[in-house]
C-alpha cells in the first residue's frame, strides 16, 4: 500500500512538472516581465514548491548550458567544468535568496513555511533566466559577456551592464512584494529587499570561490 502511493505521488508529481513546463512556465515569465510591480497573485499562491523548484532547477541548467554554447572558441580550453560551477553557483544564490525570505518573514508570522518560501526563489529565477538569453543573444552579434574595463564601452559592456543592473532592481523587487505580502512596512521592506539579495551573491560567490 505505501509504494503504491509513493508511486502515485511520484506520478502526480510528474504531471505537474510536465504540466507547469508545458503551460506555466512562458506565462510566469511574461507575468514577472511585464507586469513586475503586480505580483502579489503569484506570492500568495499555495501548493507552490513544485513550481518553485522547477523554476529554480531550469535556472541551474541554462546557467549550466547556453554560456557553454555560446562561448565560441574558449569552450576547448575552458572545458565543462566552470560551466557547471556556474549553474550550481546560481542555485545557490536562489537557495539563499529563500532562505532570507524565510527568516524575514519568520519574524512577522509563524505560519510561513520554508517549502511555501521556495516560491520567492523560484520567481527570482525569472530576472536570471532573462539576463541570461538576452547576454547569449547579444553574444551572437559580437558581444563580449565576458567583457570588462573601459574596451567593454565599445564592445557592448556597458549595455550589458545596464541589463544586469535591471535584473538586480527586478530581484529587489520581487523579494520587496514578498515582504510586503506578510505585513512589512514599506519602508522595512525596502531596506532589506536589496540587502537581502545583495547579500545573497555575496555569500554564494563565497561559497564558489571556497568550493571551487
Amino acid at each position: 500500500m505505501e509504494n503504491q502511493n509513493s508511486a502515485a505521488a511520484e506520478s502526480n508529481t510528474s504531471e505537474e512538472v510536465k504540466d507547469f513546463i508545458a503551460k506555466g512556465f512562458f506565462p510566469l515569465i511574461k507575468k514577472v516581465l511585464l507586469n513586475p510591480a503586480d505580483l502579489s497573485n503569484e506570492l500568495s499562491g499555495k501548493d507552490t514548491a513544485t513550481k518553485s523548484i522547477v523554476m529554480i532547477v531550469i535556472c541551474g541548467i541554462l546557467y549550466m548550458l547556453l554560456p557553454y554554447l555560446f562561448i565560441g572558441r574558449l569552450r576547448d580550453w575552458m572545458g565543462f567544468r566552470p560551466f557547471a560551477q556556474l549553474g550550481l553557483l546560481s542555485v545557490i544564490v536562489l537557495l539563499l535568496i529563500t532562505v532570507f525570505a524565510y527568516l524575514l518573514k519568520l519574524s512577522k508570522t509563524k505560519t510561513v513555511t520554508f517549502k511555501d518560501e521556495l516560491l520567492v526563489g523560484g520567481l527570482c529565477a525569472v530576472p536570471l533566466i532573462i539576463t541570461l538569453v538576452i547576454y547569449c543573444i547579444m553574444s551572437l552579434f559580437g558581444s563580449d559577456i565576458f567583457s570588462s574595463g573601459i574596451g567593454a564601452m565599445y564592445n557592448g559592456g556597458w549595455l550589458l551592464s545596464l541589463i544586469g543592473i535591471y535584473c538586480l532592481l527586478l530581484l529587489i523587487n520581487i523579494f520587496y512584494q514578498s515582504l510586503c505580502s506578510v505585513g512589512f512596512k514599506n519602508n522595512s521592506a525596502w531596506h532589506l529587499s536589496p540587502l537581502a539579495i545583495l547579500l545573497a551573491f555575496y555569500i554564494a560567490f563565497k561559497i564558489g570561490y571556497s568550493l571551487f
